[in-house]
């Protein structure tokens, strides 16, 4: 599959966390370290199309991990902590959140250290009182 058309199949089975699920595991493989393909991803609207999954699937904690994974390797943490954010109502979301960027701060600490702390600790200590039994 193109990348054109397996977005267009995440968007005509919006409602089906399977063809989800399995679109952005695809779409997590093709990205990986792939320059070329990740501007092709955001070039072809990839994220709006991750993120209309997101909010169809706020409770799929395995879905959301994965769509926060590409999104991490498109956007780094910045998009972490917005994700973090938007999903803190969602007990998954906060999880698959969480994890995601645990993930990600221990391959990329340098981008770690290049976010304003603020802005990090406000996430997660948002989170953590949202879902306090959770962590």
């Amino acid at each position: 599959l193109g990348v054109a058309s397996l977005l267009q199949e995440m968007q005509n089975f919006l409602g089906d966390p399977q063809v989800q699920a399995t679109c952005v595991q695809i779409l997590r493989g093709i990205i990986d370290s792939n320059p070329t393909t990740k501007a092709l991803v955001k070039q072809e609207n990839g994220v709006e199309v991750l993120v209309r999954s997101i909010r169809e699937h706020h409770g799929c904690e395995h879905l959301l991990a994965e769509a926060l994974a590409v999104m991490d390797e498109l956007y780094g943490l910045p998009a972490l902590i917005q994700a973090l954010d938007y999903l803190q109502k969602s007990a998954p979301g906060t999880r698959a959140a969480l994890q995601t960027l645990r993930s990600s701060a221990r391959s990329k600490w340098a981008e770690v250290e290049a976010t304003a702390p603020t802005q990090l600790v406000a996430a997660l200590l948002a989170a953590m009182q949202t879902h306090p039994q959770d962590h």
